[in-house]
């Protein structure tokens, strides 16, 4: 008799927490269907972030891949509603192939409305257009406080802080 009200409320627990939404692990925050980590206490470059996530995740983790607008919304939202003003590593890179961006399991970024920032030229009037801008020298893909938290391409060396997702 112990052993099934045992068995049930393990099973009411289990209901309880898939009713919540809490289908991610625990130190993950579901937004939009991903499990994603914010680590807004430590900051490093792009090589050292991706090392980071996949150590912190005993390697079931990476950089965060954000393909959805709906995600990148969230992402935001989620950064306000907590006030964690810093900028974030992304899992995309140009570095193998320039202007090739891709995500850390080979897919492509995508580009445009609603990922990238704006930028404008200086020169030219009515100039905007979108990021990525930096060439060769900014090879890695930063969620941008100062872009309100729009894909901006930066420096692979800048300090920013690490954004990790685990695989589903």
């Amino acid at each position: 008799m112990k052993m099934l009200d045992k068995s049930k409320l393990l099973l009411l627990a289990a209901l309880a927490e898939f009713s919540l939404g809490n289908n991610c692990p625990t130190g993950f925050e579901e937004i939009n269907g991903y499990c994603l980590q914010f680590h807004a206490e430590v900051r490093m470059n792009w090589y050292d972030a991706a090392e980071f996530c996949v150590n912190i995740t005993n390697g079931l983790g990476m950089l965060a891949k954000v393909d959805h607008g709906n995600t990148l919304r969230g992402i935001a939202e989620f950064i306000d509603d907590f006030d964690m003003k810093k900028s974030f590593w992304l899992g995309g890179s140009d570095e193998s192939v320039e202007g090739d961006w891709r995500w850390r399991d080979d897919t492509r970024v995508p580009f445009g409305t609603p990922f990238w920032a704006i930028h404008s030229g200086l020169l030219v009037i009515s100039a905007w257009d979108h990021e990525p801008s930096g060439g060769k020298g900014e090879n890695c893909l930063l969620l941008n406080e100062e872009r309100l938290y729009y894909f901006d391409d930066e420096d692979c060396s800048h300090k920013a802080h690490p954004l990790c997702s685990i695989y589903q």
